[in-house]
């Protein structure tokens, strides 16, 4: 299969500038709600985070969660991503 003109799974530009974004919105929801977020993982792949910055993958709720929980989560998560794009 042919390789896309520079790029590469391995490629991850901007990869610390996503990092820092992802921490502001996490220390945000901290600041909302202690607990809320679990914390930043780095991951090999790059799930399309390349395409633009800061991108990041957010999930929401694991198999421990009711989707009411994962739904109450949507508005802090909201107004944490809007307070990063406001600064």
């Amino acid at each position: 299969m042919a390789k896309a003109l520079g790029s590469s799974l391995d490629d991850k530009p901007d990869w610390e500038a996503n990092e820092k974004a992802a921490r502001q919105i996490a220390e945000e929801l901290d600041q909302r709600s202690e607990g809320l977020c679990r914390g930043i993982s780095l991951k090999s792949g790059r799930y399309n985070q390349q395409a633009a910055t800061p991108s990041m993958l957010i999930e929401v709720g694991n198999n421990q969660n009711t989707l009411p929980q994962a739904l109450a989560a949507m508005e802090p998560l909201a107004r944490a991503i809007c307070r990063y794009f406001e600064e």
